[in-house]
């Protein structure tokens, strides 16, 4: 009697382990990514206005390769695919908050020598500035000066819209959404020897609670009382590191020294 119950026994965990093997997923999934190389600078600006200083962001951009490879288990068909995907990274080199009430000429000055200074290092940098508000004639100021900014205007829509190179509408979600996806994925990094460092680290903590806690409605309330300006600049800079078009680097990277 006992040797049937053993049987019985074995026969039910036997068929328990194929039941389990048949839940588990019939591929297995590996991730493996090559080390991020640089590729080139973008500048970030946010204008500060009568409560709000004017805040610069440089973002170093590295690019890896991460390959995914996805086989059958052991016991299947032979089976596998790879995919290759481009993965962005962001190290921000350069954190400056210019004193309240500096005036706008004096910015675009600064601005125009990290710009120059930039130039030997690698490919030549993106500028993306601010256009709402008191954007457009700071932006217009540079473009005298022989310098090629790229105007965001932050709305309240859906999609990004470029009406020109240099004049692209940008939803707040959309920067909003793009800084939580590069925290939550560990690809932004900000250099520690920074004296402006811990400023930034507690914005983007407070921007990562608000998010997390509110939701989606964060994304319409973020700067409307904040005065993150640090956050906002810093997000101009991933977002078109983010999305920077192949092919575009001539036009889009070329800046003026404005001699």
């Amino acid at each position: 009697m006992s040797d049937h119950l053993n049987i019985v026994a074995r026969i039910n965990a036997a068929r328990r382990e194929q039941e389990r093997r048949q839940m588990l997923p019939s591929l297995q999934t590996t991730h493996t990514e090559t080390p991020a190389e640089p590729t080139g600078f973008v500048v970030g600006v946010d204008l500060g206005q009568a409560r709000d200083p004017t805040a610069v962001v440089v973002n170093e951009r590295l690019q890896a390769t991460r390959t995914i490879k996805q086989v059958e288990r052991p016991g299947l068909p032979a089976w596998d695919r790879t995919q290759q995907k481009i993965m962005v990274h962001h190290r921000l080199t350069f954190l400056h908050r210019f004193q309240l009430g500096t005036s706008y000429p004096d910015v675009v000055e600064a601005v125009q020598r990290l710009m120059v200074q930039l130039l030997p290092r690698r490919d030549k940098p993106d500028l993306v500035v601010d256009a709402t508000g008191v954007g457009r004639p700071v932006l217009d100021t540079m473009r005298e000066k022989g310098m090629r900014p790229i105007g965001i205007t932050i709305t309240g829509g859906v999609d990004a819209i470029e009406k020109e190179w240099d004049d692209v509408r940008v939803p707040k979600r959309s920067l909003a959404a793009t800084m939580q996806v590069v925290l939550q994925s560990g690809r932004l990094k900000i250099a520690a020897d920074m004296e402006l460092t811990p400023l930034l680290t507690r914005e983007l903590e407070n921007f990562k609670v608000k998010i997390n806690i509110n939701g989606s409605e964060a994304f319409e309330a973020w700067r409307e009382q904040d005065h993150d300006d640090l956050v906002l600049a810093a997000a101009l800079a991933v977002w078109r590191a983010e999305n920077r078009k192949v092919g575009y680097d001539t036009i889009m990277s070329w800046v003026g020294t404005g001699r």
